[in-house]
């Protein structure tokens, strides 16, 4: 049986072409996508508005294409989104959250370093690559970029460079065998959820020497629907003299969700290997475990949207609910 795919054009370096100011979209990128997928599938090349320069990808953005897939999802067998590598794990992440456990049809989100019309774009190959990957029915949402598959919501951008752009340090990257579905997990009724992204929105506090309280401050105050600490090693940060306690304590006090992941790329958080991660568990900080920072981030602005309770945010943040983080016993540190 012939695939119906749809591919959806984004945005993204894949279709720009050199104009008098520098590289620019491509009016007829579509076509000569068109005509390169040819006989492999049936397929449906749509453009999604104005090209989304992902470096000003939004929530919102994530939320426009969420919706163009589930409008034609009845339509199509298989889903390959284009879209700039900047922010392409931000919304590869996004986008499994929000189609959830239940996704019974493959969606592929691929991109390219270099211009489809450049001699050595990467672009055909992955293009390609995700083609292969949309015939194996693999249900789910998955990154196709410089020969492999890696899962959507473990991914995360590993070089401006190299083709291989995209790495998955804690989960192995995705076989391509066409023809054979291979499904984690037990199919569950499909029932997306596309809510609309607060404004609060999620703030990120990267642990560094010499952080300031005054940083941190200035943060609370824009109250922020949750704030996502990045831990140095297993699970450890900065006291900040006393302040880091104070400020803790003021984000429960003003109802803000608190979750935390590890800086490192392998591994993850071990709470309680040290007294200096103490405050972790002192108020309660959700456990992201090895999850990336795209996923991380991605989560918490999904489930904030959902207008959840902030006990239910942050035990959700700490669950694994598409996969995005590795097998272990749920909980807060």
């Amino acid at each position: 049986m012939t695939l119906r795919l749809l591919l959806l054009c984004t945005g993204g370096t894949i279709g720009m072409a050199p104009g008098p100011h520098g590289l620019a979209p491509a009016p007829s990128f579509p076509d000569t996508l068109r005509a390169f997928v040819g006989d492999r599938a049936a397929a449906d090349v749509q453009a999604l508005g104005e090209p989304i320069d992902s470096a000003n990808a939004t929530p919102h953005d994530w939320l426009r294409i969420a919706r163009a897939l589930v409008e034609r999802w009845d339509e199509h067998d298989a889903f390959i989104v284009l879209h700039g590598t900047d922010t392409l794990a931000y919304t590869a992440s996004a986008l499994a959250f929000m189609l959830g456990r239940g996704i019974d049809k493959p969606v592929l989100v691929t991109g390219a370093q270099r211009p489809w019309c450049a001699a050595d774009s990467d672009g055909p190959a992955n293009v390609r690559l995700a083609i292969d990957g949309a015939h194996t029915r693999r249900r789910g949402v998955a990154v196709a970029f410089g020969g492999r598959l890696l899962h959507g919501a473990r991914a995360t951008k590993a070089s401006s460079v190299l083709d291989a752009a995209f790495d998955s340090p804690n989960a192995p990257c995705i076989a391509v065998e066409p023809g054979v579905a291979r499904d984690d997990e037990p199919l569950e009724a499909f029932a997306p959820r596309l809510p609309l992204p607060i404004e609060a929105g999620v703030a990120v506090v990267h642990c560094l020497p010499g952080l300031s309280a005054r940083h941190l401050q200035v943060l609370l105050d824009t109250r922020p629907a949750a704030l996502l600490l990045c831990c140095f090693g297993g699970a450890t940060l900065p006291s900040l003299d006393g302040a880091m306690d104070a400020l803790l304590h003021q984000a429960r006090a003003h109802g803000i969700a608190l979750a935390a992941i590890s800086q490192v790329r392998h591994g993850g958080l071990r709470p309680g290997a040290y007294a200096a991660g103490h405050l972790l568990t002192k108020h309660g900080v959700a456990d992201g475990r090895d999850m990336t920072l795209e996923a991380a981030y991605t989560k918490l602005h999904h489930l904030a949207a959902l207008r959840r309770p902030i006990a239910e945010i942050e035990a959700s943040f700490a669950r694994s609910l598409v996969g995005e983080l590795s097998a272990g016993v749920p909980g807060t540190i």
